[in-house]
């Protein structure tokens, strides 16, 4: 499976209908073809540069992808976006606790690492966040992705996806949980040693009506 993700910032000028307009084009994408799951939302307020819309699809193969891609990209204009952060993926490493989720919310963490990282540090920083699932029931679906590609703020390397019943068990028991703020938060924090992770990051979430990870 191979998964698109973008999250466009709308420029200050862009007026109501522009935006409007954007999001029926991404809508419309989503309906041809070879497009599997997918939603384009609206974020969630306490976005963190997560722009003011998500746009997800997904894709039985690259040539499918491939095929839709050119109308995705069309369907916004510089002069109505600021920034699109955009992710190509490949997803492996999964779990699924909660596979019938509905009304519930999905976030998205957008990653760069520092290019000078070793292959070490990259797997150890991706097994403290797998590790996270093991202390957070609140975690229903995640999946973590290295990118195929990554462009927009960053050149984003990491792809960090979770689902939850609500927006109290991402505010609560992962952000608040000592895993987090104890192990995984050195990766971040350049004043730590282990610290490889861009300060840039995308951390965004939508309220998403069927899960789409599992």
């Amino acid at each position: 499976m191979f998964k698109l993700t973008l999250a466009l910032t709308f420029s200050e000028a862009a007026q109501d209908a522009s935006r409007d307009a954007i999001t029926a084009r991404l809508q419309s994408a989503a309906a041809q073809p070879g497009v599997g799951k997918h939603f384009i939302s609206p974020t969630m307020p306490n976005v963190f540069f997560g722009g003011d819309v998500l746009a997800h699809y997904q894709f039985a193969d690259e040539a499918a992808l491939n095929a839709i891609a050119p109308q995705i990209d069309a369907a916004f204009t510089a002069a109505d976006v600021s920034n699109v952060d955009r992710v190509i993926y490949s997803g492996k490493a999964n779990g699924i606790a909660k596979p019938d989720l509905k009304d519930g919310v999905y976030r998205t963490l957008l990653l760069s690492v520092d290019t000078s990282a070793s292959p070490a540090a990259i797997k150890a920083f991706e097994d403290d966040l797998r590790s996270m699932t093991r202390h957070v029931p609140a975690i229903k679906n995640w999946q973590l992705s290295r990118t195929l590609s990554g462009s927009g703020a960053m050149p984003w390397t990491h792809v960090w996806e979770q689902e939850y019943e609500s927006i109290d068990g991402l505010m609560g028991p992962y952000m608040m949980h000592p895993c987090h703020w104890g192990m995984v938060d050195r990766w971040f924090d350049p004043e730590f040693p282990e610290g490889m992770i861009n300060p840039r990051i995308c951390h965004t979430f939508v309220a998403a009506p069927a899960t789409v990870l599992a």
